[in-house]
């Protein structure tokens, strides 16, 4: 009998621990696309701040 195939691995998702990413970072820890990225914070669901000529996606949800 033959051997059974294996599954290739999935990526496992890393949690974020930063309090800010750069959208490459986002990306990449996520792996959304920059346009689904770029949708998302149009759309509000991702908040993000202005740093000089940088915009960072914050991590977690601000305190109100």
């Amino acid at each position: 009998m033959l051997p059974k195939p294996r599954r290739p691995r999935e990526k496992r998702i890393v949690p974020l621990t930063r309090a800010t990413y750069s959208i490459a970072e986002f990306c990449e820890k996520t792996g959304l696309s920059r346009v689904i990225v770029a949708r998302r914070i149009e759309d509000g669901i991702l908040r993000t701040i202005k740093l000089g000529l940088r915009r960072l996606i914050l991590a977690k949800k601000p305190l109100d």
